[in-house]
């Protein structure tokens, strides 16, 4: 490994910034829409997004707030968000490099304000999810809330040769497609436990269209499975992946049944 890929390793996110920003699949509309309405977000107040990324959930919902915060902390995912902002024209976003951890901080909390929405998109399993939870109830206004929200995908036999293929080129399966550091608890379990005066989880399925070019970017949008840790096998696994979903779809395009997962919590 080449000392470029040695900072990459330590620094994977680094290096998926671009890959995460052009490549994962947007979040269908009916997800802002239940966020919106269970809220009743009319152009007023502040949101919070943590673990914003390249901006994919808070800038679809900032045209729906008077102001936003994007929080991250990969820097290198903070300038695609603002970047993506540039190019919508979205000019009620600020951007800050920070953990979502530093919430539990009195200091940190006075710096950033009260919010009527905290947002959380396939970002929680990364955090240390009670601390970050007791950080969101202190800077939430009475009356605000919560919104985490995740997928779930089958196993389809797409998603089977993508691991298979993965597996035999860096000797164990990533699952790319999960992503998450194992969890003892299911995040409702966690939300149960903190004030929040009640939740609810809500389930919206849609479809799921693609091609073989958006997959292998998708792959390399994973802290696992980022293209420096295939090395120079990269154009080898490319090659193979393409071989096999289209052998899979001659056409190359895909459909997947996909469920978003989303659970709600309000504050009195």
């Amino acid at each position: 490994m080449g000392i470029a890929d040695a900072g990459m390793e330590r620094r994977p996110f680094q290096a998926i910034a671009g890959f995460y920003s052009r490549y994962r699949p947007p979040w269908p509309e009916a997800v802002f829409t239940r966020i919106t309405e269970r809220f009743s977000l009319d152009g007023k107040g502040r949101l919070l997004d943590l673990g914003c990324g390249p901006g994919n959930m808070i800038l679809s919902l900032a045209r729906h707030v008077e102001e936003a915060v994007g929080v991250d902390a990969e820097p290198d995912m903070l300038a695609e968000a603002r970047a993506a902002g540039f190019r919508l024209g979205q000019r009620n976003v600020t951007w800050m490099q920070a953990r979502a951890e530093d919430l539990a901080d009195a200091d940190f909390r006075a710096r950033v304000g009260q919010f009527r929405l905290v947002t959380m998109g396939m970002s929680f399993h990364w955090m240390d999810r009670e601390r970050v939870l007791a950080g969101v109830y202190a800077v939430l206004l009475p009356g605000g809330g919560l919104a985490i929200i995740g997928q779930d995908v089958a196993n389809t036999s797409l998603r089977r040769i993508v691991d298979e293929t993965l597996m035999k080129f860096l000797g164990e399966p990533p699952h790319p497609h999960a992503d998450r550091p194992a969890q003892p608890e299911r995040h409702e379990d966690v939300v149960a436990r903190t004030p929040f005066t009640g939740f609810e989880t809500v389930t919206i399925p849609y479809r799921r269209v693609w091609n073989v070019d958006q997959i292998i970017g998708w792959v390399y949008s994973f802290s696992d499975s980022a293209y420096f840790r295939l090395g120079d096998r990269r154009p080898q696994f490319e090659r193979l992946l393409r071989d096999r979903l289209f052998a899979l779809d001659s056409t190359g395009v895909f459909s997947e049944n996909v469920s978003a997962e989303i659970i709600l919590a309000w504050k009195t």
